[in-house]
């Protein structure tokens, strides 16, 4: 048996590389539970029963841990140039560019940055395991954090480890953000054709078609994740 713990849409790749050794079967406790190597990941704080393969059982107790970090406003973002929107905005809280004032931000489309200073308290800093919850996205997401390359994050869980990568204080966080095409076409179904940004024979969206959800909805969060080292 190989137990795993696989967030919504989540999947994993599972490779033996040598033959197993004594290994723990069966977790159980206060929520659910992962063994990594040596260390127990749990979903909450308590105390968990792990027993091997040959039926040896041992009882293993997770800290609490700090309470996770909702990252607030403002954020600056970053349109890239030529598509309608202005270069910069600040937006005090996280939303969809649909719900913008601004015409060229609520039809745009295209890549734009989310910029912010973090400030991590020591106590979530020195909590052991990281992990940033991006939320909500639309469509996909490239992060980086301390100038680091997170990678591309195109599906659910939008969930990164950044054990490591944090430290107590101002952390630099980038979230490039793009998302899909109809809302620039919406927009330019509305647009004499001299105005309009995009050229295409496609007749599918019209100036009333509805929008679709963009950008970094969100909401951020920084979260320690409860664990115990295995003897």
């Amino acid at each position: 048996m190989l137990p795993l713990r696989l967030e919504p849409y989540g999947s994993v790749f599972v490779v033996f590389r040598r033959p197993p050794g004594r290994h723990f079967v069966s977790v159980q406790g206060e929520g659910d539970a992962e063994v990594l190597g040596q260390v127990l990941l749990a979903t909450k704080p308590g105390s968990y029963r792990l027993t091997t393969e040959d039926g040896r059982a041992k009882e293993i107790t997770v800290p609490e841990v700090a309470a996770p970090l909702v990252v607030p406003g403002p954020w600056r973002v970053r349109f890239a140039k030529g598509w309608g929107a202005p270069e910069q905005i600040e937006m005090a809280s996280l939303a969809s560019w649909t719900g913008n004032e601004n015409a060229g931000v609520k039809y745009f489309s295209g890549t734009a940055v989310y910029e912010k200073d973090v400030e991590i308290p020591e106590t979530l800093a020195a909590s052991g395991r990281l992990e940033l919850d991006l939320g909500e996205v639309h469509e996909i997401a490239q992060v980086r954090l301390n100038g680091r390359d997170l990678g591309v994050h195109w599906a659910m869980p939008r969930t990164l480890d950044i054990t490591g990568l944090a430290k107590a204080g101002r952390n630099r966080l980038e979230i490039e953000v793009t998302n899909l095409w109809p809302n620039r076409l919406i927009g330019d179904a509305g647009l004499p054709p001299e105005q309009r940004l995009t050229r295409t024979n496609i007749r599918k969206f019209t100036k009333d078609s509805p929008l679709l959800p963009s950008g970094l909805l969100g909401p951020v969060v920084i979260r320690a994740l409860p664990m115990a080292h295995l003897p």
